[in-house]
């Protein structure tokens, strides 16, 4: 981060709920942004933290499995967030997600 942003780390955790093993793939036809005000988009960043779903990701979730993983972003110091979302796309379908 740089010395006039912030450094926003989101955790998170996708837990496989059912009766069959799932592929979770994150590749480069995957995109992922970050919203803040419903008007300003972010990029994440690449980090070397483990399971940072920025990077390339193929892996398969057993049946009540989980997998954690962590999204890091840059975001201004002046910048008044009020609210803050997820945008994720493959290029077809796009899904928009309210964090707060």
């Amino acid at each position: 981060s740089t010395p006039e942003d912030t450094l926003l780390v989101m955790n998170f955790t996708v837990t496989n709920n059912s009766d069959e093993t799932i592929a979770f793939n994150i590749s480069d036809k995957f995109k992922i942004k970050g919203v803040i005000n419903n008007k300003k988009k972010v990029t994440p960043l690449t980090t070397f933290l483990d399971g940072d779903l920025n990077l390339n990701f193929n892996s398969n979730i057993e049946t009540n499995g989980k997998f954690t993983g962590v999204l890091c972003f840059e975001i201004p110091k002046d910048e008044n967030v009020e609210n803050l979302g997820l945008i994720l796309s493959n290029g077809e379908e796009k899904i928009n997600i309210s964090l707060f």
